[in-house]
């Protein structure tokens, strides 16, 4: 589980499962809400819950929008999409400072914390160019702040995905560590950033904790700026090798 804190300096603590998450997913039910994003997602089967209708609409629809932005982008999404359905949802979870995180389980999630309910998208903003100015987070325009969580989340499950494509078709039994293939995947964007800019790749804060992370993060950049660093742009190069 992948999940992105919301304060300056601050690294959530997966091990032993120190961040509690609630699960309510069955008591869940798919939004009624049937805006032009939501029905755009669903075309694609990503399926918004119900849990989602507190949070405020100035947050939850430009996210919704980016969602599908980036995942109809690709035709390796939309395959795998074919296959498995993601959810958005909303849960309660221990750390009030934890904004969403990316959860697979029985099924691959992207869950806000129901505390947004409270947030605006000043507040959401604010924070992220805190934690960017500090070099805490990866950078995004301005225009993309409200976005930077979100699509930091999706980055996790698209390399869960990336990570499964590769194992497709081997033998099931088969099994392989997310941290290690996390970390093979940061070495070939460190040569390719090499090879191509000269330099080696290099993160936020967060993205240096754990390679997980420095997927995420360098995923989120990508996305999320007109003007994207030589290790986002290595990615890039990545991505279309491997997708």
């Amino acid at each position: 589980m992948g999940g992105r804190g919301a304060f300056i300096g601050f690294i959530n603590n997966f091990g032993k499962n120190r961040l509690k998450v609630d699960d309510t997913f069955e008591q869940d039910k798919k939004t009624k809400s049937n805006n032009s994003s939501i029905q755009q997602l669903s075309n694609i089967n990503v399926v918004v819950m119900a849990s989602t209708d507190d949070i405020s609409l100035e947050i939850l629809n430009p996210n919704l929008k980016k969602l599908h932005q980036i995942l109809s982008k690709e035709e390796t999404y939309l395959k795998y999409l074919e296959k498995e359905t993601l959810y958005i949802r909303s849960e309660k979870m221990s750390d009030p400072r934890t904004q969403a995180v990316f959860r697979y389980i029985e099924r691959p999630e992207i869950i806000f914390n129901k505390r947004l309910t409270k947030q605006t998208k000043a507040d959401i903003e604010k924070v992220a160019q805190q934690q960017i100015d500090i070099k805490f987070w990866t950078k995004s325009d301005k225009n993309e702040l409200v976005n930077h969580v979100m699509v930091h989340e999706l980055g996790h499950y698209v390399q869960d995905i990336l990570i499964k494509e590769k194992y497709k078709g081997l033998n099931p039994s088969i099994k392989y560590s997310k941290m290690y293939e996390a970390g093979l995947m940061r070495e070939e964007i460190n040569k390719i950033c090499l090879k191509e800019f000269g330099k080696p790749a290099q993160s936020s804060g967060y993205g240096n904790k754990k390679f997980v992370e420095f997927f995420a993060e360098t995923f989120c950049e990508l996305y999320t700026t007109k003007n994207p660093s030589f290790t986002a742009r290595a990615l890039e190069i990545y991505l279309k090798e491997k997708l």
